[in-house]
C-alpha cells in the first residue's frame, strides 16, 4: 500500500522558523511521525540540507563525525571532504579550525545539517561541539536536531538567548479530526465516534503512527462502534 502523509498546517508553521535559528530542535516519543514530517517538509520546500541518522548507542563522536561529513559531502563535496579530513576536533584549535571552515562553507547558504535519532548519540564530545557550533550562530547554517529526548545542552539558556527553537511533543498529538483525515488518505470514511475511538486507544500510551501506520496498512477491521486490527 502506497505510503500517505497526513499534511498539518500547525507544524508546517512551526518548521517555518528552521531558517530564524541556529538550531531547531524536534522533541517527541517513538511513533509520532517526527522525521516522517520533518524530510517531507524540507523535500516539499526543496530545502538544502544533509541528513545523518545516528546508529543505535553509538558511543564514538569520530564515528558519528565520519558519518556526519559523509552526508555533508553529497550536499557540498569539498567542504565535507575538507571536515573529513580535519577528523572530529581534539583540541581547541581544531575546534576553531572546524568553526572558521563551517562559516567559509555555509555563509548565508541556508544550509540545514539534519541529526536524527540524536538520543542515539551517547557521545558528550559531540554534545559540546554541537553547542559550540549553535553559539557560533553562523549565518546561513542552520542544525536540526530529531530525538526521543532532549539533548544534553542547555536548552533553557539557548532559547532564551535566541539561538534555539524548539517544537514540543504535544505538537505531533492528533486530534480526532487529524485521525478522521489520515484514515481518510487509507480509503476509510471513519465516523466521529469511531475517530474519538482511536483517539482514546492512543491517548492510552500507544505510539500513534505506529498505530495508525499498522492499522491502515494491515489493514483495520472497522466497523460501526469497534476497531480491531486483521492479523
Amino acid at each position: 500500500m502506497e505510503h500517505c502523509i497526513l499534511k498539518r498546517g500547525q507544524i508546517t508553521t512551526h518548521l517555518n522558523n528552521i531558517y530564524k535559528y541556529p538550531l531547531t530542535l524536534v522533541v517527541a516519543a517513538m511513533g509520532y511521525g517526527k522525521t516522517t514530517t520533518v524530510k517531507d517538509f524540507l523535500d516539499q520546500h526543496k530545502a538544502r540540507y544533509a541528513w545523518l541518522s545516528v546508529e543505535s548507542d553509538e558511543t564514538s563522536a569520530h564515528s558519528i563525525w565520519h558519518s556526519l561529513t559523509k552526508q555533508l559531502s553529497r550536499i557540498e563535496p569539498e567542504f565535507g571532504h575538507r571536515l573529513n579530513t580535519l577528523g572530529f576536533p581534539i583540541d581547541a584549535p581544531q575546534r576553531d579550525r572546524i568553526l572558521d571552515l563551517i562559516e567559509d562553507y555555509t555563509y548565508l547558504t541556508n544550509c540545514i545539517l539534519v541529526i536524527d535519532d540524536y538520543h542515539s548519540a551517547q557521545a558528550p564530545e559531540l554534545d559540546v561541539l554541537i553547542e559550540r557550533i549553535i553559539r557560533k550562530k553562523i549565518p546561513g547554517f542552520h542544525i536540526l536536531i530529531i530525538s526521543r529526548t532532549r539533548p544534553l545542552f542547555n536548552i533553557e539558556e539557548l532559547r532564551l538567548k535566541g539561538y534555539c527553537f524548539q517544537l514540543k511533543s504535544s505538537l505531533f498529538e492528533l486530534s480526532p479530526d487529524d485521525i478522521k483525515d489520515y484514515f481518510k488518505l487509507y480509503g476509510y470514511d471513519i465516523s466521529a465516534a469511531m475517530a474519538k475511538q482511536v483517539y482514546a486507544i492512543t491517548r492510552a500510551g500507544l505510539p500513534l503512527f505506529t498505530w495508525l501506520c499498522s492499522a491502515t496498512q494491515k489493514p483495520a477491521h472497522l466497523t460501526r462502534g469497534q476497531i480491531s486490527i486483521r492479523s
